[in-house]
């Protein structure tokens, strides 16, 4: 009997043995993400370089999972507890623990795999369940000025890449600078500012010397004096005036540059006067 003829006269059997077949097959219920990747640390990136999965879903054995970089597939070791990634659970794959754990202070799971180096320039990151299983992950990173060789990783947040500073084993985050510590800092800036003027100010007052007070002398009384005239010097006397002492030197400084000036000036006309008088002799005796 053919295989056509079989198919025809029992359909249902058919039916049921493809159903239980389907239902005997793996499926792969495991739903597993990279979340970071640190492909370029400051200095040598010799075996120092790492990224981060999550579990999304069940919890997956990946004692036999493959990681397939630069056209090569590598195998996954236990390092700290085991190759169990639980519920939500983080774990860090590093190319070298010791380096890894000498870069951070890090106390999460750790998955030992061993590869050539995580290109620069970007490459493609993939995650299969064996060496031929099915693809689990699959992505491509793209290098970028701000985590290039500075310290900052690649990080999924909400679908996107960024370049933040690396938060391994942890739910990712890129936090700003809140607008309220910025206004602080600023203010405190220019409230130092103003301080530093204001003292600045009062020192340059302080340099200025005070100037001395000029008193007229005091009168004596003279007992030959006739008494009107000691009834005279015996009025209070007038409040000395006060004459500062820059003032005084500006008007010496003035009349001497005026006499100064006036001297110039009187020579330069009896200079004039003999040129004029020494021209006319020349032209007489000429004549």
């Amino acid at each position: 009997m053919s295989l056509a003829i079989y198919l025809s006269k029992t359909p249902s059997k058919i039916m049921r043995r493809i159903i239980i077949l389907l239902l005997l097959l793996p499926t792969v219920s495991a739903q597993i993400e990279i979340t970071e990747i640190m492909y370029d640390l400051p200095g040598a990136d010799g075996k120092r370089e790492w990224f981060e999965i999550h579990n999304t879903g069940n919890s997956t054995n990946i004692s036999d999972w493959r990681f397939f970089e630069n056209g090569q597939h590598h195998k996954f070791k236990n390092f700290t507890d085991n190759l169990i990634i639980g519920t939500d659970e983080y774990a860090v794959i590093v190319n070298k623990p010791e380096a890894f754990l000498n870069d951070t202070n890090f106390t999460g799971k750790i998955i030992d795999s061993a590869w050539s180096s995580l290109a620069n320039s970007g490459e493609p990151l993939v995650l299969r369940t064996s060496k031929d299983g099915p693809v689990v992950v699959n992505i491509t990173y793209l290098p970028t000025n701000a985590s290039d060789g500075n310290g900052a990783s690649l990080q999924l947040i909400e679908d996107s890449w960024q370049a933040c500073e690396p938060t391994p084993g942890k739910s990712n985050t890129c936090p700003e600078p809140e607008i309220e510590e910025i206004f602080e800092s600023n203010q405190t800036e220019e409230t130092n500012e103003s301080e530093y003027i204001v003292e600045s100010v009062q020192s340059e007052f302080q340099l200025v010397e005070e100037p001395e007070e000029i008193t007229e002398p005091t009168l004596e009384f003279n007992n030959s004096i006739e008494p009107e005239i000691q009834l005279l010097t015996t009025l209070p006397a007038e409040k000395p005036t006060t004459v500062q002492e820059p003032i005084i030197k500006n008007k010496l400084v003035k009349l001497a540059y005026e006499s100064e000036n006036k001297g110039h000036i009187v020579t330069g006309f009896y200079l004039f006067l003999m040129a004029s008088l020494f021209l006319n002799i020349m032209l007489v005796m000429f004549k």
